[in-house]
């Protein structure tokens, strides 16, 4: 009876255990989807804003189509200006031409016309002529001393007084120069009166043309600013429109995962089972069956205690040993944050020995991936990218302590996985005595990251779209050169990754192992942190323990740590085969043949 309860509390704890370990590991997971939340809200919102902002203050509504409208409109703006210009100096030419002919100036003009029209100085004229008549003729008969020849004289002064007087007040009304009102003549034929009208006319469409080319130029500087500012504000309104889809679409992303997984919380079903409930062996009457304790059964049971003692000591000497076992270790042992953990994928190697893809293309390749290696990446690069910031990491170099620790496959798959999110990345292979990436993706590498230091290339011209990867491009390290070592630390480098990380929204340096090699440090400088790799059962806890103490007091920004081939089986015969930096152990035959030397793997 105490056996058989013994044995139903340990199955009723069992099954126990199982329903609680998956509601705490579920309940984890909706806590960390539930702390992520208000920020990408938050984020969505703020995308939201500056874009209703930006489209308020450049009147946005389509912009392609505001694009072809700014230049038409100063096509037209610039035929108008054409056209008034011509106009205008066709009425200048006029003007000048009539203002000749006439030998007056446009006051002087307006002034004549204006005596030739007014009837009281007309009328007074006419009188001084009929003086002037009957003077000719009083002269004819008598001397000047004559009181008729004076009384006319005396009329026709008053005459040309009242003249002279209307006059000037005439010339003063048309704004004419008082002083060339004895210039002007007293009278104008028909044609005379013509040219004054047209030379007036012309005077006037002149003033009308300038005022319509003054506008003409103001409209097209109006336009052409606008024009040059458009390229800026399309950028602009393009990054906001990208970067506000990748959030909403995370967003989506994570509502849906929180409502899956409370479902799932939800669900009662027990996860584990128990294939045979507890029971005492009986015969066919009900009575109990106790074992035989025969020799044979007591050496069997010696044979088997020796067998798990000399288990246990194994087990007790391999944690002694100077190596990460688990997770917990490694957190343990360095007190910085774990932003992933990658297990072993059997399948990356079928993968890697075909990269061009000549066999199958990207759906077969996807179908070979393993689901689990590939959702620990995605999960790595979330957790960086909702690190706590300011601004959002953009450019980070990946590295290890020694060979073997599958940093490249880190590197690798990280770009990947942040590519399918939308983001465009580029991955640069810094590792330029033994570079790997051009093999692993199936891209020649004649000219590459080497290539741009030593020669001042384009890296434009050399960076290469990875075949069956959408936003994936690869800068190969190209061949090595003489300043090959030197080139992580030099100012082209610091140059470059500024220039390739305003061109790309994240960009990912795979470098050689830090032991013996500076490349990691420098690069770490000019980027945004160092992701460390560390293998579990692999990577030497006092060496990794060194290095990051090292690390740190060259202030040198350390984003975390990522465990690889956290869940390798035991027997690894075949994963010893496959691991990042290790197609063949090149950097140790660096290391032991100095004269080793090669550019790409053969």
């Amino acid at each position: 009876i105490k056996i058989i309860y013994v044995l139903e509390q340990l199955a009723n704890g069992y099954l126990k255990y199982s329903l609680e370990d998956r509601k705490s590991r579920i309940g984890g997971g909706v806590a960390f989807i539930e702390q992520q939340l208000p920020e990408l809200r938050q984020r969505v919102n703020s995308l939201e804003g500056q874009l209703q902002t930006l489209q308020q203050q450049e009147r946005i509504s389509d912009l392609e189509s505001e694009g072809v409208e700014l230049a038409k409109q100063a096509r037209e703006l610039e035929t108008q200006r054409l056209e008034t210009q011509r106009n205008l100096r066709a009425q200048q030419k006029l003007y000048a031409n009539l203002q000749k002919q006439l030998g007056l100036a446009p006051n002087q003009v307006i002034a004549a016309s204006s005596l030739s029209e007014d009837p009281r100085y007309q009328e007074l004229l006419t009188q001084l002529k009929q003086i002037e008549t009957q003077l000719a003729q009083e002269r004819a008969r008598f001397t000047d001393a004559n009181p008729v020849v004076q009384e006319l004289r005396e009329r026709q002064k008053n005459l040309q007084a009242l003249l002279n007087q209307e006059t000037r007040k005439l010339v003063s009304q048309s704004r004419a120069s008082t002083s060339g009102a004895a210039s002007l003549p007293q009278f104008q034929n028909s044609i005379q009166r013509s040219l004054s009208q047209q030379m007036i006319d012309t005077l006037n469409e002149i003033q009308v043309l300038e005022i319509r080319n003054q506008a003409s130029v103001q409209a097209a500087a109006t336009v052409d600013a606008q024009l040059r500012r458009f390229p800026a504000v399309k950028r602009k309104y393009e990054q906001l429109s990208r970067q506000l889809e990748i959030d909403t679409t995370t967003l989506n992303q994570l509502l849906l995962k929180r409502e899956a997984l409370k479902v799932e919380s939800a669900q009662r079903e027990i996860p584990w089972q128990i294939p045979t409930e507890p029971q005492l062996r009986t015969d066919d009457e009900g009575n109990l069956v106790l074992p035989e304790q025969s020799r044979t059964k007591k050496i069997a049971l010696g044979v088997m205690g020796g067998f798990l003692l000399g288990l246990g000591a194994a087990l007790l000497r391999e944690k002694h040993r100077d190596a990460f076992f688990s997770i917990d270790d490694l957190t343990d042992q360095t007190r910085l944050p774990l932003l992933g953990s990658l297990p072993f994928n059997q399948a990356i190697e079928a993968i890697d020995k075909n990269p061009t893809g000549s066999e199958f293309g990207e759906a077969s390749v996807a179908n070979h991936q393993n689901q689990t290696f590939l959702q620990a990446a995605e999960a790595l690069y979330t957790k960086i990218r909702f690190l706590p910031m300011e601004p959002p990491v953009r450019s980070l170099v990946i590295s290890s302590v020694a060979a073997r620790d599958g940093k490249t496959t880190v590197a690798l798959y990280l770009a990947q996985s942040a590519a399918r999110m939308g983001q465009r990345v580029l991955l640069v292979d810094a590792n330029t005595a033994f570079p790997q990436l051009h093999t692993r993706l199936g891209v020649p590498n004649a000219e590459g990251l080497s290539d741009v230091i030593d020669s001042n290339l384009d890296p434009n011209q050399l960076i290469q779209r990875v075949p069956y990867q959408k936003n994936l491009s690869l800068l190969t390290a190209g061949q090595t050169g003489s300043k090959a070592n030197k080139a992580s630390a030099s100012n082209q480098m610091k140059y470059l990754m500024e220039q390739l990380q305003s061109t790309f929204d994240l960009v990912i340096y795979d470098t050689p192992y830090l032991q013996g090699h500076a490349d990691a440090n420098f690069l770490s400088i000019n980027a945004d942190g160092l992701l460390m790799v560390v293998g579990i059962g692999k990577t030497q806890q006092s060496s990794l323990i060194k290095m990051l103490k090292e690390l740190q007091a060259s202030r040198l920004p350390i984003l975390g740590l990522v465990s690889n081939f956290s869940g390798e089986d035991a027997s690894g015969d075949s994963q010893e085969e496959y691991v990042d930096d290790d197609y063949f152990d090149a950097e140790e035959l660096e290391d032991e043949f100095d004269i080793f030397r090669v550019s790409s793997r053969q």
